[in-house]
């Protein structure tokens, strides 16, 4: 596929994020019900989709490779922003949101549908990579904001977040069953009303995001919102392309390993600023922006692999 008909592929999930954006400006998406849906999807639809796509995933050699090289771009990507950021005059605050928005993509919310679209077949390993981006990018990220912000040295209060976080839960869940199924097959009883939840994910999710979208854009701080961009849609990509060419990947998992390192700024990535008290207009207008500009980037992305 070339360009354009990535474009047509992903079109659609533009449309649910414009449909979501198009409800809240007439008000038929109330305010309230936006942390209503992010909810459901974070704590029931997008568990439902990690356990299913992980507990079906047949674990190799091959797989285990792509799982620890995607490990280790995630890591050098965050070691690179955080080295660039250590070189600019910016706040604590600001150095601490632009590395979160940097490094936690919508890699599930987004990049789920968009690896089932353009890689047929590969999208089981697809979310697990996704999984693996979004935790590591999350964990990294609350290392990089007790660095520069809060400084409580408290680690404890962290790694218990980490351990409640519905996502790593799904994670460690999907792994499970994968382990204990062995060679068979999930049993219907579970499957199907795994599949059910998880086919709910992507589009409430993408409304969602829409929805938050609306009323949050601005344009002040342009400097740090365009570095933040530039690091999450070109920077990331690129790096995990090299260090994919580098461990030697094979062609659809280099594919998998840059999509999901190309997509754009996570809502996770607002909800971290808020809980640590980050600038949430900046982080806001990352997210929106990103998100705009990743309609041309993510094609792009693609017709470049």
């Amino acid at each position: 596929m070339d360009a354009a008909d990535i474009a047509l592929v992903i079109a659609p999930l533009f449309v649910l994020v414009a449909i979501g954006f198009g409800l809240r400006s007439i008000s038929v998406i109330k305010p309230s019900w936006i942390k209503v849906l992010n909810a459901c999807v974070y704590w029931i639809s997008l568990p439902a989709l990690i356990v299913h796509n992980l507990g079906s995933l047949e674990y190799s050699p091959a797989s285990n490779q792509v799982l620890l090289t995607n490990f280790v771009a995630v890591l050098a990507v965050a070691l690179l922003v955080f080295v660039l950021l250590l070189l600019t005059p910016l706040t604590p605050k600001h150095k601490a949101a632009v590395f979160t928005a940097a490094l936690v993509g919508n890699t599930i919310y987004m990049g789920v549908p968009i690896y089932q679209a353009v890689l047929p077949g590969g999208h089981a390993l697809a979310t697990a990579v996704a999984a693996l981006h979004l935790v590591a990018g999350m964990t990294l990220s609350m290392l990089a904001i007790e660095y520069w912000v809060v400084k409580s040295r408290d680690i404890g209060s962290y790694a218990k977040d980490l351990a409640q976080n519905p996502l790593i839960i799904a994670v460690a869940a999907g792994m499970l069953v994968s382990a204990l199924r062995g060679d068979g097959q999930i049993p219907n009883a579970i499957a199907q009303p795994l599949a059910m939840l998880a086919a709910t994910a992507s589009p409430l999710a993408l409304v969602a995001l829409g929805a938050f979208m609306y009323g949050r854009f601005s344009t002040g701080k342009r400097g740090v919102t365009m570095l933040a961009i530039g690091l999450k849609l070109a920077i990331y990509p690129l790096v995990v392309f090299a260090v994919g060419s580098w461990m030697g990947l094979q062609p659809l998992h280099q594919d998998v390993a840059t999509l999901a390192a190309s997509m754009p700024v996570a809502v996770t990535a607002f909800i971290l600023s808020e809980k640590y008290r980050l600038d949430n207009a900046l982080m806001a207008r990352i997210i929106v922006l990103g998100t705009a500009a990743s309609v041309l980037t993510i094609p792009l992305v693609f017709a470049l692999l």
